[in-house]
């Protein structure tokens, strides 16, 4: 039986911490393989694509997702423990890390079509995942769908606000604000 091991998982931290410090372009894949410890046998055997294919393996975000589906017992409160989450990711780091994903966009989109085509598909799962729960809590599926997509449109914002102020301001503004809007 093949022994397990976490190369997958130190490769995706060491690669989104770099990112979000250095930026796309300005991270090599050695640095990555070399920072995390990875064997290059076991990085390439995980991302047989290389940096490409790393570049949105967000597993952090997923656990996000499902830990706040889990604690949540209605939209409001789902909305709020989400901008929460969100703002401790920034925080830890902060606000220096956490928000992967609008850095890869933004270098992406001149730079690498399959790069932005998974930037695109990651936006895409979150609003997935959001319209499931608000869904499971009340909404209808149009209404569901409409609200997840301004909801990632307005995190995503409101993220990027969070970093540049060095604050968890406006994402707690925003968890409030949605809050209630749902709470009508």
């Amino acid at each position: 039986m093949p022994k397990k091991t976490d190369a997958r998982e130190k490769a995706v931290r060491t690669a989104a911490r770099l990112f979000q410090l250095h930026g796309y372009h300005g991270t090599g894949l050695a640095q990555i393989i070399e920072e995390s410890g990875c064997p290059k046998g076991s990085f390439y055997y995980h991302f047989p694509q290389g940096k490409e294919q790393l570049g949105l393996a967000d597993d952090e975000m997923e656990a996000l997702f499902n830990r706040t589906e889990a604690q949540s017992r209605g939209a409001p409160s789902y909305l709020r423990t989400l901008t929460r989450g969100l703002s401790q990711r920034l925080e830890v780091s902060d606000y220096c890390e956490g928000y992967l994903l609008a850095g890869l966009a933004f270098e992406a989109g001149s730079a690498s079509a399959r790069l932005s085509a998974a930037c695109s598909q990651s936006y895409r799962r979150w609003n997935r995942r959001i319209c499931e729960a608000l869904k499971t809590f009340g909404l209808s599926a149009g209404e569901a769908a409409s609200a997840a997509s301004a909801i990632v449109s307005a995190l995503s914002g409101a993220m990027l606000v969070c970093r540049a102020e060095k604050s968890s301001r406006a994402l707690d503004e925003l968890g409030s604000v949605l809050s209630r809007w749902l709470n009508r």
